[in-house]
């Protein structure tokens, strides 16, 4: 309940929350350096779906957000 988070957080709206988790704080995320190959499908995802799809690049990857596939082209 991304609500009741908000709340106990305190200076955060339920939709910060709940962007923090999804791009940031999920174990899930890699955190790791890109690797050759990465950077390859990268070049391949943009080329294919565009600069201002970042969601439709990032599910080529696995561990990787829409905001890293972003940072990462710019």
């Amino acid at each position: 309940n991304w609500s009741q988070i908000a709340k106990a957080v305190g200076n955060k709206t339920s939709d910060q929350c709940n962007q923090h988790w999804h791009r940031v704080l999920n174990p899930n995320i890699s955190k790791k350096q890109w690797t050759p190959e990465e950077d390859a499908l990268l070049f391949q995802r943009v080329l294919q779906f565009g600069e201002s799809s970042w969601k439709r690049v990032s599910e080529g990857f696995h561990g990787r957000t829409d905001l890293q596939c972003r940072h990462r082209w710019t």
